[in-house]
């Protein structure tokens, strides 16, 4: 993290050197939703990316003000990569689309100055639970295999939820961004530390069509804690093949 101090403010950016073979059109992986207004610079190295907060670029002064320091230290950024939200939940589509009409000008201005512009999408499933009467809501959360869930957190096997998935990344290709990460939040992992993965209705039905076997989540837990070490180790190699699976829909809807 570095820290700029401009007038009696702090300005605090995210800088990531990111491998080129991230950087990825947006019109390339999403053709036919429009193409960049803006010629960017081809970049064919290794590359310094400054991650801006959206409290950051929402303002118009204080973006200003990021890319007049940037262009006192001229050849040192390659690129910006703006976050979609300050908080670690998703957000209904709603906020999605007010958002989308301010980053498409953001990074307009940015290219006008010779920088690559892009997205950070900060939440797709969700990490935690944050600001939840702002955050998205009615959809399966991520569920652990006691039943307790993440009211921050939603699972990608909600066929309901995969087409949330569908409505938010066009809506941000629609902008025309050099680059759409995703966050590191898309994973199995911390929800249900000792478990790992969902353990939600729709999760339970994926896996008996996988398995061939129906399981509770009681049962789930006995099959994968209890009896011999041999039938545990099946068990769970079922299960991390069931977790693959469910990331890549995941990555298959998002791209």
């Amino acid at each position: 993290m570095t820290a700029r101090h401009l007038g009696n403010r702090w300005l605090v950016l995210f800088a990531s050197c990111i491998g080129v073979a991230w950087v990825t059109a947006a019109s390339e992986a999403a053709e036919g939703v429009g193409a960049p207004q803006q010629a960017s610079p081809a970049i064919n190295r290794a590359l310094m990316t400054f991650r801006i907060g959206a409290s950051q670029w929402m303002s118009e002064l204080r973006y200003r003000e990021i890319l007049a320091m940037l262009q006192k230290r001229k050849g040192v950024t390659d690129e910006l990569s703006l976050f979609t939200s300050t908080t670690c939940t998703p957000l209904p589509l709603e906020e999605i689309d007010r958002r989308c009409r301010v980053l498409g000008d953001r990074m307009r201005q940015a290219r006008a100055l010779g920088y690559r512009a892009g997205i950070n999408v900060i939440a797709t499933l969700g990490h935690l639970e944050e600001d939840l009467p702002h955050a998205l809501s009615g959809y399966t959360h991520i569920t652990d295999i006691d039943g307790n869930v993440c009211r921050g957190a939603f699972c990608p096997n909600d066929p309901r939820f995969r087409e949330y998935i569908r409505g938010l990344y066009r809506r941000l290709a629609a902008t025309s961004p050099d680059h759409i990460w995703i966050d590191d939040d898309d994973r199995v992992s911390s929800h249900s530390p000792v478990l790992c993965g969902c353990y939600c209705d729709h999760c339970l039905a994926r896996f008996e069509q996988e398995s061939g076997v129906r399981h509770t989540r009681a049962s789930l837990r006995a099959l994968l804690t209890d009896g011999p070490a041999e039938q545990r180790l099946a068990a769970r190699k079922a299960w991390l093949t069931h977790n693959r699976a469910t990331m890549e829909r995941l990555f298959a809807v998002i791209e």
